[in-house]
């Protein structure tokens, strides 16, 4: 779970990698959620590229005592590349590498993420590809939490962001506009697919507070909720 102000851990852990690698560190480069004007808190991604000339045991080795930190803190580990995996690694990620580019900060070295080469039908089938894993996912869920409300809750609130990332990157392969933030995602993706977005936005200012709905309540938002995931997930794969 990420602390609710996390640049002091940044910024430390931005210092270890430094002393750590040395002239080996590349670039080190910060996205996600947390720079997406979300308040910091358990359902913000807190995201760390670290970018090596090379990598190998030895830096592995040197960077581990950071790296075991930065997760006991309980951000997602951090990515590590080499700068050729970076460099060509777009056609593999075209998701991610779209999401740091527009949207990412250089804590140390270079901007690696300057330029990044476009694959549009990569990303396509990427993002077709994820939203029915975290459909199939999402499904899952509902069924082992057995009706019970708080794990519904719990379920919608973890699930939101990725399901707005996808969105969002849904709405770009259809041709529509770059969106960045989560309420104006929720605003274009209503209009693009034509669902309610008022349980979207109830959904996303509550993630840090219990819905306090009854079993009943919870279940019938769980449905809408799963319903539009399920339309914009068909729209794809019409388009």
């Amino acid at each position: 779970m990420a602390k609710k102000n996390p640049q002091e851990d940044i910024a430390r852990m931005t210092a270890m990698l430094r002393e750590a690698l040395g002239g080996h560190l590349d670039s080190l480069v910060l996205y996600g959620s947390v720079l997406q004007g979300i308040v910091p808190g358990k359902y913000t991604d807190t995201n760390l590229v670290c970018v090596l000339d090379e990598i190998t045991i030895a830096s592995l080795d040197a960077a581990a005592l950071a790296l075991a930190w930065w997760t006991k803190q309980g951000y997602p580990p951090v990515v590590l590349l080499s700068r050729d995996e970076q460099r060509d690694s777009s056609d593999v990620f075209p998701l991610e590498y779209l999401d740091i580019q527009h949207q990412h900060r250089v804590l140390a070295g270079k901007d690696a993420f300057a330029e990044v080469a476009k694959h549009p039908q990569l990303h396509r089938l990427q993002v077709e590809h994820d939203l029915r894993t975290h459909l199939i996912r999402l499904r899952n869920g509902y069924a082992l939490a057995q009706g019970d409300a708080g794990k519904l809750e719990k379920l919608m609130a973890e699930s939101l962001l990725t399901f707005l990332v996808l969105f969002r990157h849904a709405l770009l392969a259809l041709g529509e506009p770059l969106v960045l933030r989560m309420d104006d995602i929720i605003e274009a993706a209503s209009r693009r697919f034509q669902f309610e977005p008022q349980i979207w936005r109830q959904i996303h200012h509550a993630r840090h507070d219990s819905l306090r709905l009854s079993k009943a309540e919870t279940r019938s938002l769980f449905t809408a909720y799963l319903g539009d995931i399920q339309k914009v997930e068909r729209e794809m794969e019409r388009q």
